[in-house]
């Protein structure tokens, strides 16, 4: 089994960042990287359930002895999400996806 820089997007939009009288209200953003870290800690969390979703669907399907190979983007420990380098694509794709929305919403 082998996948590659897929599994990092969610299976959905945690609820909590959609509630804006939540902590951890995400204000309409796609991103964590410059958000608090009641933000991150939901994101997270989203992201462990999908990853045991995964890892239990996968389970049915390898043979025994079968390999999985991953590669996906991740920080090192002790990394804090302001510090990613790949920040200022996240928040120039989000700027862009935002103008996107304004601009379907006007027609």
């Amino acid at each position: 089994m082998y996948s590659s820089f897929a599994l990092y997007c969610l299976s959905k939009v945690p609820e909590e960042l959609l509630d804006n009288g939540s902590l951890a209200w995400n204000k309409g953003k796609i991103h964590y990287t410059i958000a608090s870290k009641e933000i991150a800690n939901v994101y997270a969390a989203q992201f462990a359930k999908d990853m045991d979703t995964f890892f239990y669907a996968r389970a049915d399907e390898i043979l025994v002895g079968g390999i999985m190979i991953l590669i996906m983007p991740g920080l090192a420990d002790g990394v804090q999400y302001s510090q990613d380098p790949h920040r200022p694509f996240f928040y120039a794709f989000d700027q862009s996806l935002l103008d996107m929305v304004k601009l379907v919403s006007q027609i």
